[in-house]
């Protein structure tokens, strides 16, 4: 099983803070991210701007 770095309350973060963007590090499936290469050869919409869409969908359309 993979160990992953835990947050860590004084180690500076700063780096990740763009604008009112954040930047994150997820872990998918090969099969999911398989599906949004073929995805953004089909539509031109990038894996951000996807994930973005579908988060934006499941979140904030869903109150």
């Amino acid at each position: 099983m993979e160990k992953f770095e835990q947050y860590d309350a004084n180690k500076n973060y700063t780096s990740y803070l763009t604008g009112d963007r954040r930047l994150i590090s997820v872990n998918i499936p090969v099969e999911l991210h398989y599906s949004m290469l073929v995805h953004r050869a089909e539509t031109g919409e990038n894996m951000t701007q996807l994930i973005c869409r579908l988060l934006e969908t499941e979140l904030l359309n869903n109150r």
